[in-house]
């Protein structure tokens, strides 16, 4: 007759010893160090600077901008302190006028930024001061790009 299931356990060839295979480990992407970018010049097309890894989230945004005014310091020293002398630690409260700002393009451009008021004292002289500065950059064929919503 019919063998019973004990019986038939006993004959038949024992299961093979699964065999144990890791899972593969997640793909993440190896941290690039930030890739400097040899500028042709303060008005080339290439990105110039420091470009580092992108990861998203309100950390990188904080960093970002702490990375971005470092190295945007950095440029604009390179210009300012080894044409003129003058060194800038803060951007935000050193380009506050429009001085510096035009000083800076004077630098870069090598000519001068006529129609400056070289002594601001009010709001009025201050935004004065940055409008020359847009109509510079338009009168040499760069104008700034406009900020669309």
């Amino acid at each position: 007759g019919m063998p019973r299931l004990s019986e038939a356990k006993k004959d038949a060839a024992p299961a093979p010893t699964p065999v144990y295979e890791p899972e593969p480990e997640p793909q993440v992407a190896a941290y690039q160090a930030p890739v400097a970018v040899q500028s042709q010049g303060p008005f080339d097309d290439s990105m110039s600077g420091v470009i580092p890894p992108r990861t998203g989230g309100l950390e990188e945004s904080y960093v970002m901008r702490a990375i971005h005014t470092k190295v945007f310091t950095r440029w604009i020293n390179a210009y300012l302190h080894n044409q003129r002398g003058i060194y800038v630690n803060d951007l935000q409260s050193e380009f506050y006028d429009g001085l510096l700002l035009n000083c800076l393009l004077e630098c870069i451009t090598r000519s001068s930024v006529p129609g400056l008021n070289m002594q601001p004292t009010t709001e009025k002289d201050r935004h004065e001061n940055f409008m020359v500065a847009f109509r510079f950059l338009h009168s040499i064929g760069k104008p700034i790009p406009t900020m669309a919503p």
